[in-house]
């Protein structure tokens, strides 16, 4: 059975226990600050089902890991969000204690992915 939404990773329904979550393009970083992302992080925990796997990725920015990001096409724009880009070394002290388990972290230049797995 095939269920797709559209919403919004900070308000996360939890009436059925997701297998899989997707947070790609710099995305572990919605929730705006490190304490922010790691509220996310738990948030996703309490949602998923046991087992379930985290993809994501992001950057070690080389100034302030803060930016402030909206989408544009045209005259359509988003509100603006803060995203907080997690520098690799930052990493695993974000994961620890949310109730996810790294299972590997791939270095390339800047750019840094990670696996997690439902703890």
């Amino acid at each position: 059975m095939a269920d797709v939404r559209l919403g919004d990773a900070n308000g996360l329904p939890a009436d059925l226990p997701w297998a899989a979550v997707l947070l790609l393009c710099g995305n572990p970083g919605l929730g705006g600050s490190f304490e922010g992302n790691r509220r996310l992080l738990a948030r996703l925990a309490e949602v998923v089902a046991p087992g379930a796997v985290l993809i994501g990725d992001s950057v070690t920015p080389t100034g302030s890991p803060r930016a402030s990001l909206r989408i544009r096409d045209r005259d359509l724009a988003t509100p603006w969000w803060q995203q907080y880009n997690i520098p690799a070394g930052q990493m695993t002290s974000l994961v620890d204690g949310t109730g996810w388990r790294m299972e590997w972290h791939l270095h390339d230049g800047e750019d840094h992915a990670v696996l997690l797995r439902r703890a």
